[in-house]
């Protein structure tokens, strides 16, 4: 938001061929203040199954240097519910450069 890195939001990818019986892992992590991420799946930093994915974001709010309270999620919910996630993402096998997510 206003060009400035999300730091400190939480991604999660969430398979778009999930399965309900066992839900597949969920790919997750925490912006970094340069608005790098590196997902963890299974263990630290050991990145994303190879699959589609859609992406949520939640950037938590806290207290402003006025000492007033943002809200809960910065993004307002635009990017958190999963049912109406719009960002997507491809992971491939090997290394991966995903383009940036450009929140409004």
């Amino acid at each position: 938001m206003s060009g400035k890195p999300a730091a400190k939001a939480f991604v999660l990818f969430i398979p778009l061929k999930e399965q309900t019986e066992t839900p597949d892992p969920r790919p997750r992590a925490e912006v970094n203040d340069d608005g790098t991420f590196s997902l963890s799946t299974y263990g630290q930093n050991d990145g994303a199954p190879a699959g589609d994915y859609k992406v949520t974001i939640h950037w938590p709010g806290g207290t402003r240097p006025d000492g007033s309270e943002e809200p809960p999620d910065k993004l307002m919910g635009r990017y958190s519910d999963p049912a109406t996630a719009k960002l997507r993402a491809t992971v491939k096998a090997g290394q991966n450069d995903l383009p940036q997510f450009d929140l409004k």
